[in-house]
This record gives structure tokens, sequence and C-alpha cells, in this order.
């Protein structure tokens, strides 16, 4: 029996933009799956060889989740928003104007941290403190973000990672850290580094100099950007020379920006801006920290008033901050240049952490080796993270962004969650859940995440696939079900099987060379002829498609072999 002929559909009128699809959100092929696929197999191994369970939570939250507060103005302004309808939990109306449905903004997630920590909290609202703390819990899915598309740079892209929740041992942090490490084994990332930093510790030396509040948090900033600059002119000079293709024009916009230079003045000032060709990539490793450390001396000369020590001292604390963001990254050279810096308890105390990190990392019996540098640059630009906090890094992903692995220590995003769900509880219910001093160390975490598509990148191309499952080629219609059936015991016994499908306003489509053709690109290991002739006989022809023979065989004895072989 033949399915009935589909009929021929005139397409639709269509416009250009059904043939686009918004920058920075690229298609995969086939093979980027595969290979995408494969890295989340890997990394989803190691975490479970550690513990760490899959989970998920919803792509869209309410936007009060990402509070610029909780998670940074950067990021907060990169969000992707939508409204939905909430009426079925807030219903409303206007009298006499019908039912009215309250719409309220969501977000698409832009990261995994904050809805996993919102899905701990409201686990620990529903059935109090958990008994199986800490949670080790895993996950892989969509983040997406509203950012200016560039290589490796994408508004929607794909995380995997971890989040460790209920534990504020310093111990959390090293089985973090050493997933990591094994992560990068396991995928084979080549020259890879593990840049390590701690919020705390450097907010904690800027509190002891003097500065408070919003103003500390900007100073703050500037020391990771200066910081950055210094670890990015560290790399070849390829990476230099593709990195600074982005970086001198917002260079110099914030420079005349911030003079209020016209462009002649500017290029009296400034003339390798303009020229930066003209300058070896030798000079500019030493020119770029420069000028970066001259734009944030105007900034904090125009902004020091309000937040910084009394007495007009802002010139020595600019000092001792660009002095911060030039430590050597190397471990005992960092330590030594940072503890004349360190006055106060509680910075000795995240120093003495980040070293303990530090010499466990190196200690660990049969582990790979951590090729470790330290820089206020892996301080990230999130503002949840509170203590330690990486990056990992490779030149190999050839573009700008060589990060490709992130994460870190938090411990007010959980409690301001808890906070804000204790006080709808009330409301709703009349009954507040138990207030924060009940809840112990529950509220703090350690993470991280991979960029999937920026893994991929850093790693060596794939070898080629090898062959397995079987193609089924069909020489004439009447021989189609019988082909379909054979395929479908083929699938019961495990194998990977597919069947040519009939073309029926393809001339060629029942063609043997094309369909055997067809067999070769989708890398099957067997193609299955059933031709009339072999038909005739009860028999099918058999191909190795690896050494290139073919043979006649009876049904069962097909079935049979590639039961054994093709699986």
């Amino acid at each position: 029996m033949h399915p009935p002929s589909q009929p021929d559909v005139a397409p639709a009128e269509l416009t250009a933009l059904d043939y686009t699809r918004p920058a920075g959100v690229p298609d995969q092929t086939r093979a980027t799956s595969r290979r995408h696929r494969w890295i989340e197999a890997r990394l989803m191994e190691v975490f479970e060889r550690y513990g760490f369970e899959p989970t998920g939570v919803p792509t869209i939250e309410y936007r009060e989740l990402y509070h610029p507060d909780r998670i940074g103005e950067s990021l907060y302004h990169q969000l992707v928003m939508a409204r939905v309808s909430d009426a079925a939990e807030f219903p409303g109306g206007v009298p006499g104007a019908g039912p009215v449905e309250p719409t309220h903004d969501v977000a698409l997630r832009p990261d995994f941290t904050a809805p996993l920590a919102r899905a701990f909290v409201t686990r620990l609202l529903d059935h109090g403190r958990p008994p199986d703390l800490p949670h080790r819990l895993a996950y892989a899915g969509q983040v997406f973000r509203d950012v200016h598309p560039s290589p490796l740079r994408f508004r929607e892209f794909r995380q995997i990672g971890i989040e460790l929740v209920g534990s504020s041992s310093a111990y959390a942090d090293l089985e973090v850290l050493c997933v990591a490490r094994d992560c990068m084994t396991a995928v084979g990332v080549p020259d890879w580094r593990l840049h390590l930093g701690h919020n705390a510790l450097f907010r904690e030396i800027l509190s002891d100099l003097g500065l408070t509040g919003k103003t500390r948090d900007a100073v703050a900033n500037g020391l990771v950007i200066s910081s950055r600059v210094r670890m990015r002119v560290r790399g070849s000079d390829a990476q230099l020379a593709n990195y600074m293709r982005g970086l001198i024009p917002e260079l110099l916009r914030r420079l005349t920006h911030l003079t209020g230079a016209s462009r002649e003045e500017a290029e009296r000032r400034w003339p390798e801006l303009f020229s930066p060709t003209e300058v070896p990539l030798s000079r500019w490793r030493a020119r770029l920290p420069e000028l970066y450390d001259e734009a944030l001396w105007m900034l904090w000369n125009q902004t020091h008033r309000p937040g910084w020590p009394q007495g007009g001292s802002w010139e020595d604390v600019s000092r001792t901050v660009l002095t911060l963001a030039a430590l050597d990254p190397e471990p005992d050279r960092f330590f030594a240049q940072i503890d004349p810096l360190i006055t106060g308890d509680a910075a000795r105390a995240h120093r003495d952490r980040l070293r303990w990190l530090c010499d466990e990392l190196g200690g660990l019996p049969d582990a790979a080796p951590v090729p470790l540098l330290l820089t206020a640059s892996a301080s990230r630009g999130i503002r949840y993270y509170t203590g330690l906090t990486f990056e990992i890094h490779t030149p190999n992903t050839a573009a700008t962004h060589t990060d490709i692995c992130g994460g870190g220590r938090y411990e007010d995003l959980h409690r301001w969650l808890y906070e804000r769900a204790r006080e709808t509880r009330a409301l709703r219910t009349g009954r507040a859940p138990p207030p924060l001093e009940h809840i112990g160390d529950l509220l703090t975490g350690v993470g991280m995440s991979f960029g999937v598509e920026r893994l991929a990148a850093a790693l060596p191309p794939p070898r080629p696939a090898a062959r397995r499952g079987v193609y089924v080629a069909v020489q004439h219609p009447d021989l189609q079900h019988a082909a379909f059936t054979f395929v479908a015991q083929l699938r019961t016994r495990g194998v990977q099987a597919s069947c040519t499908l009939p073309q029926l306003h393809s001339g060629d489509a029942l063609s043997l060379r094309h369909q055997v053709g067809r067999a070769n690109h989708a890398g099957a290991r067997f193609a299955v002829i059933f031709g009339a002739e072999e038909w005739q006989t009860g028999q099918v022809a058999l191909r190795d498609l690896e050494t290139g023979t073919q043979q006649p065989s009876p049904l069962a004895d097909a079935i049979d072999r590639l039961s054994r072989e093709a699986r």
C-alpha cells in the first residue's frame, strides 16, 4: 500500500524578513550540534563524578529577580524583556470596564545562577531545611543577553555548569575549582589558564583605604578594567592585535568624553590612537595600560569627592588602586606584592583563604597541574559575587573573547531572595517563614558555567566520526514496505537505521546511486539495498561502506549480522 500523493501547494507571499534571523542568534549545523552534544556529555560525566545532579529552571523569570542591585548594572541592561499575563495569580478588574488581566515584566534568563537560587529559596520555604545539604546541581540550556554581536559574543548562547548551594566552606570553593580543572582535561582544551580573583579581598582593601558606597563600587570596577587590560596585553601579537581592534575606538571615546577635547586636541594629545598600526605591538603592551590608567585617573579626579577619604587624599588612594591593578599574576609574586597593601583583619582573612586555595590546587595528589594566575580582572562584573571569583582563558578561541568559563562564590543573592519571599508569603498567607537567623549558612553558594560555543571554538578540530548505523536503499516503489519493515526490526534490536523515503515528484528519487551517496553522506557503516533482482530470491544486497565490499544476504542473516556489527 502506498500513501496518497501530496497536492502541490503554492507558496504564500513572503517578505525579506522571512529569510533572515536576528544578529547574534546563530543557526547550528548538524556537525555543530554533534560537537556541542559531545562537549556537554563529557562535562556532565565530570559533574556526575562529583555528585552534581542535572536539574532545570524556567527560561523566563520575573524581571525583579534580575534587579541591578543583585546582578549589576551591566548584566541588567543586557536583559531580553517580555510581558506576561498573571490574571490567575493576581485577579483584578475595573468596575464597569470588564475584566483586566494585569501584565508583569519578565526576562529571558541571562544566566542560571539567579533562577537556581530562586528555586532553592522556593524549596526552602515550601519544605523547610533540606536534609541533603549541600545541594550539588548541574544544568545545561540556552541563555539570552541583549549585547552587540561579535565573534563568539551572541545574544543567544548555551551554558553548562554547576552550583554548589548551602555550604560556606573553603572546601566547597576548592571542589568547584577541581571540577573546572577536570573538565578541561575531559574535553582536551589546550593552553588554558585559570585566572583567580577575590571580590571581597579587593573590596576590603578599598574599604580600608576609606572608600565607601557606590564610590567604592565604581573604583572596584575601574580596578577590574585596568587589571583586565594588563592581562590582555600579555597575549601573543595576534591576540593583542585582535583585541585592539575593538579596544582603541572605545578608549578614544572614553578619553575624549572625560576631557571634552575636540578631535584636533585629542589627535595632538594621543596621536597613537589615530594611527595605531604605526606603533609597534611591543610598545602597545606598555602603552595601553598607561592610557587606561590615565582615563581612570581623570574619571576619579572628576568624581572623587562623595565617598572618597576626607582630606583630599584621593591621589594617594588612586595610586594604590592602580598598584593593585598592576600586581604580578604569578602566585608567589602576587602575594608578596599585595601583603604590604593589606591593613585590615577582614582583607587578611580573605587573602589567607585565597592563598590556601592556591596551595591546595597545587598539592592535590594524582591531579592534573593547574596553571594559575592571580588577578583582579577575574573579579568579574556580576554583582552577586562576594568571594572567590575565577575565569578560564585560552588563546585558542581565535577571537577577542578568550574566556570559556567563569564562576565564583555568592551570598547576598540568596539572602535577598529569601527576605523578599518571606514578605510575599506573609502577605498571601498571613504567616511569615522563619527569619534569616534560623537559616544558618544555607543561603550561600559557589558555582561556574562554561560557554559551550566558546568551548567548542577552543578545541582542536574534531576527528572524523566513526561510521555507524545502517541506511536502507530501495530500488523500486513496490519494495518500500518491505524495506520499512526491515528497518523497524533493526531499530527494535538497538541499531541506528534509516530508510530512504520516496520523493514522488523527483524523477531520480529512487536512483540507487543517489541513495548510496546519501548513506555515505550520513556516515552509515552499512548500506542495505532492496534491489528487484535480489528480492526475487528473498535476499538483499549488503554493502560495507568502510571496506567497499558488497554481497547478497538473506533477510534473516542480514538482520543478525547488522545487529552484531552496526550497533
